[in-house]
């Protein structure tokens, strides 16, 4: 062989196998390229595993900085008052023995009527927190007391015989 010919050919061989490598080293990138990306994604896929093979996922926690979220705020409604210009209330027994006003808690509306029933086995009265306001006295078992509520406002009352007997009525 010539060593011209010999030059010629030792300088295909090199850029053969310089092309041979680059083709690995391409192959290598992408490869990783891949593996990074799918681990990046959740994915559990590992090389040599087929792709059906891998359908589990896993979560990696991601920190993410962001502002914090506003708390959402429960607003204070204001019950609907009862419709009708008379309520009934009544003072029952109440299932552990005590006496109780039912309900509790009443709106209504300026002008309402309410009458309190006592549908207990003793005597009560209906007296406002005030001591002004309204004062049934003393209310007969299976009688009733009636107030008609003019003005707006929240009123508080009690049993003068039975002092932890409490209720409020609001009139909006």
């Amino acid at each position: 062989m010539r060593s011209c010919d010999k030059e010629e050919n030792m300088k295909h061989n090199d850029t053969f196998s310089f092309q041979r490598g680059h083709s690995w080293f391409g192959l290598l990138v992408v490869v990783v390229g891949a593996l990074m990306l799918l681990s990046a994604c959740g994915s559990s896929f590992s090389p040599g595993a087929s792709v059906a093979a891998s359908t589990t996922t896993s979560q990696t926690p991601i920190s993410v900085a962001s502002s914090p979220t506003p708390i959402p705020t429960i607003a204070q409604t204001m019950p609907t008052p009862a419709p009708g210009s008379t309520q009934m209330l009544m003072i029952n027994n109440e299932s552990n023995g005590s006496f109780g006003f039912s309900p509790a808690m009443l709106t209504i509306r300026v002008g309402t009527t309410v009458i309190w029933k006592n549908m207990s086995l003793a005597p009560h009265t209906v007296t406002s927190d005030d001591g002004q306001t309204f004062d049934s006295g003393t209310v007969a078992v299976g009688s009733n007391f009636r107030f008609t509520f003019k003005n707006a406002g929240t009123f508080s009352y009690h049993c003068n015989i039975h002092p932890y007997m409490r209720a409020t009525i609001v009139v909006v």
